[in-house]
């Protein structure tokens, strides 16, 4: 009684008299009237807070994801964004990153050595093991292509075989 009834047209008798006509559209009205646009009738009404939709798992699993973190850094860091310059310099991984040991600086140099004036044979050029030996597996294709060409069991224009 309290809600409107959606009369269908197949319900009247004869089909599509004026009369019928009359008694479906007040009543298409009313029901469309009482639902959001969007929603689709016969299913629960969405809980909607602040114009958003909230009862899917999406929106809660993306809330989650999005605003947990930020307040979690935030309780931490005690509402602070940024570390001033001087208390930077009085915690322990600012010192050990500013004054490296003798050691680190030794390692450091010896990489720049290597790498700037250590120099490979020209054969190599700085290549790769797998591209040297791949070379090297073409070339000796290359020379039983050759012997097998010379003794005549393939022609030169085999070079599948």
């Amino acid at each position: 009684p309290g809600k409107p009834r959606l009369i269908w047209a197949r319900e009247c008798d004869p089909p599509l008299t004026p009369a019928c006509r009359v008694r479906i559209a007040p009543s298409t009205s009313a029901v469309m009237e009482s639902h959001d646009p969007g929603q689709i009738p016969g299913q629960p009404k969405p809980r909607r807070l602040m114009g958003f939709v909230y009862n899917t798992k999406a929106m809660l699993m993306w809330s989650i994801v999005f605003f947990v973190p930020p307040v979690l850094m935030l309780a931490w860091n005690r509402g602070r964004l940024s570390m001033p310059p001087e208390e930077l310099m009085q915690t322990t991984t600012y010192r050990i990153r500013s004054k490296p040991g003798e050691e680190v600086v030794e390692e450091r140099k010896a990489a720049l050595q290597k790498v700037l004036f250590e120099t490979n044979d020209a054969q190599t050029g700085f290549r790769q093991e797998w591209a040297i030996k791949r070379d090297e597996e073409r070339k000796r294709r290359a020379e039983e292509r050759a012997e097998r060409i010379a003794r005549g069991e393939i022609a030169w224009w085999q070079w599948w075989r």
